[in-house]
């Protein structure tokens, strides 16, 4: 019985499987629409995409962050007289975490994190003088590991951010060779 049933479902699978390798035989079913300025995105420049667990689409531009919930466009931009908002207008990177929190990371305005019930921003600033906090503002990409710690890659090095909200920093010196203990370089592009 266990054997009928691996065949049957691996038979289903390879039924299906020229659909997702072969677009075409799809027939004409799909459409695509391109949004841009003229329907309520803040930039044609797009940098970053991605999707919340409520299923808005998130896209980070370099005139601001746009959120889509497949009508029309939410924008999110920088307000200096308002210290709940975007801290930089150019969006380098976006990611949605294991609790659904979204990250925005910024040039020049260092991290970011979109708070739902209020629908503002909670902003980490870089401050070079505490070891606790980043010291980088260009934050190029975020990850998650299995520990649910946060890894933020920046122009300054790689941080991992921890439950307490301050910062483990892994970077090179200036007056240091690389080496099996350091990184090798300090801008941090992916994960």
């Amino acid at each position: 019985m266990r054997y009928f049933f691996f065949i049957s479902n691996l038979s289903s699978i390879f039924i299906f499987l020229p659909d997702c390798v072969y677009p075409n035989t799809l027939g004409n079913n799909l459409k695509f629409v391109r949004f841009s300025t003229k329907m309520g995105l803040s930039s044609n420049s797009q940098r970053c995409i991605t999707q919340d667990k409520e299923g808005f689409i998130w896209i980070g531009t370099g005139d601001g962050l746009n959120r889509f919930d497949g009508y029309e466009f939410k924008v999110y931009r920088k307000n200096p007289n308002d210290p709940t908002s975007l801290r930089s207008n150019i969006i380098d990177c976006l990611f949605v975490d294991s609790k659904g929190n979204l990250w925005v990371g910024t040039y020049g305005g260092g991290l970011s994190r979109y708070n739902k019930d209020k629908d503002n921003f909670e902003s980490f600033i870089a401050d070079v003088n505490d070891p606790y906090s980043l010291a980088s503002s260009g934050i190029k990409t975020i990850a998650e590991d299995k520990n649910h710690r946060l890894w933020i890659g920046t122009f300054n090095g790689l941080y991992v951010l921890n439950s307490r909200n301050n910062y483990t920093c892994f970077r090179l010196p200036a007056d240091k060779q690389p080496d099996s203990k350091t990184i090798a370089y300090n801008e941090i592009t992916a994960p």
